[in-house]
Parts: structure tokens; C-alpha cells; sequence
């Protein structure tokens, strides 16, 4: 995720019924602003973006969802709540 070489691996990855994929980190509400957390957020992001250009309209689509114990906590692990997250 960085110049530095280091890789990155989400927690997840979903695949929706849809057909649209989401790469999922799951963090502790203490750790969402670190550098390292950030990094990651910043490098899935630009992977998604880069993913999905040049994408026929209609396609299934990549994004990025972070979620954290907050989130979880408040949408009672629905993952229909916590997907509106990433949109």
C-alpha cells in the first residue's frame, strides 16, 4: 500500500448478489485513525477506483467499506445497514 512495498490484505471480501464485490476492514473504533489504518483505507480506495475503470456501465463494481465496532454495534451486524456505509 505504500511506496515502501507494503502489501495489503482486506478482512473481507464480499461478493453481493448483485454481483458488486466490497473489500471490508473491520477495525476498532481506537485504531480508525492511525497511520496504518488510513494507508490501507487510502490504498483499497485507489484499488477500487482503478478496478472498476474501464468497467462496461452495469457492471458489478468494487468498492471499499470500513467498518467499525461502532458500526457494528449500532447496526446490529444488518449487513443491509452496515453496506449503506460504503455508498
Amino acid at each position: 500500500w505504500t511506496e515502501c512495498g507494503h502489501r495489503y490484505e482486506p478482512d473481507f471480501v464480499v461478493v453481493e448478489t448483485s454481483g458488486d464485490h466490497l473489500l471490508v476492514e473491520v477495525k476498532a473504533d481506537r485504531d480508525l485513525n492511525s497511520v496504518d489504518v488510513r494507508a490501507k483505507r487510502e490504498a483499497a480506495q485507489r484499488w477500487a477506483t482503478y478496478a472498476n475503470d474501464g468497467l462496461p456501465s452495469g457492471s458489478p463494481r468494487w468498492s471499499y467499506l470500513l467498518i467499525s465496532e461502532t458500526d457494528l454495534r449500532e447496526a446490529k451486524e444488518d449487513w443491509a445497514a452496515l453496506r449503506k456505509l460504503a455508498q
